[in-house]
């Protein structure tokens, strides 16, 4: 057992010189340098291959985006286009509706400008006749007696025949006598009404003549009585001078080359 333990000691002396004579340690240093120039040429040749690896994966990922990115272009044109040709049909359809729409607001506009003239044109006309009518219906609301009584003076029975009596220049004179005569008898409705028919039949007579030919007195209260245009009122309880009081029935005064004639006398109230 001892001698084996001496030769194992004997061995590692001799290993040990051997590790120190320097040819050795050049042979080993030459030999770790070429293990570890070849462990450094694996190591970049596996570097190598990765990155070319990974190169390839990239170039991989890359061609699968552009085919995707192709594929999502294609589709967003078939897209556009069908929505192009949507557009275009809906806006030739949407111009068409529009267009119909014009020209119907068109025509419907020049139908109501039509027959807004033809309502003027109608009003022109009838404007006269609903005058008329409107003064025929007043006569109505006489009193039962003053009716008759001018009923039986003129003996018009219908709104024409009212038109054509009161527009004459005889009956225009022949009602203010009417009127001046009733008055003491007329009501203050009645009283009036016959002012509103007399000043009505002067408006007709003009009319007819085309210009202002008869014109009412504007008497005012106040003013001072004079006989050549005023009649007193109730002449036993009138004084014979004075200013004017009240207005019972205005004068009618004809208008001819400028100068005016009195046809008919204003009867006036005195103080």
């Amino acid at each position: 057992m001892s001698s084996e333990e001496d030769k194992m000691k004997a061995f590692k002396e001799q290993l040990l010189s051997v590790w120190d004579d320097e040819k050795v340690q050049e042979k080993l240093k030459q030999m770790l340098a070429v293990k570890m120039e070849k462990e450094v040429m694996c190591l970049k040749e596996d570097k190598k291959e990765q990155h070319t690896l990974d190169r390839n994966k990239a170039f991989a990922k890359c061609k699968e985006l552009e085919k995707e990115l192709a594929q999502s272009r294609t589709e967003w044109q078939r897209e556009r286009d069908i929505y192009q040709k949507h557009y275009w049909v809906w806006q030739s359809e949407l111009d068409n509706i529009k267009g119909a729409y014009e020209q119907q607001l068109q025509r419907l506009r020049q139908e109501l400008e039509k027959k807004q003239e033809d309502l003027n044109e109608w009003k022109t006309i009838a404007t006269p006749f609903v005058e008329v009518l409107h003064m025929y219906q007043l006569l109505s609301d006489l009193s039962p007696v003053i009716k008759s009584q001018v009923q039986d003076h003129f003996r018009w029975q219908t709104p024409e025949s009212f038109l054509i009596c009161v527009g004459q220049e005889k009956n225009l004179l022949q009602l203010w006598d009417l009127v001046k005569k009733l008055n003491t008898a007329c009501l203050g409705d009645d009283r009036s009404i016959l002012l509103k028919l007399l000043s009505y039949s002067v408006k007709k007579v003009n009319g007819s003549y085309g210009r202002l030919c008869y014109d009412l007195r504007q008497e005012q209260v106040g003013m001072r009585f004079d006989e050549h245009f005023h009649i007193r009122y109730r002449y036993e309880s009138c004084p014979y001078n004075g200013t004017i009081k009240k207005v019972i029935l205005p004068g009618i005064d004809l208008i001819h080359a400028g100068k005016v004639e009195v046809k008919r006398k204003s009867v006036v109230e005195l103080v």
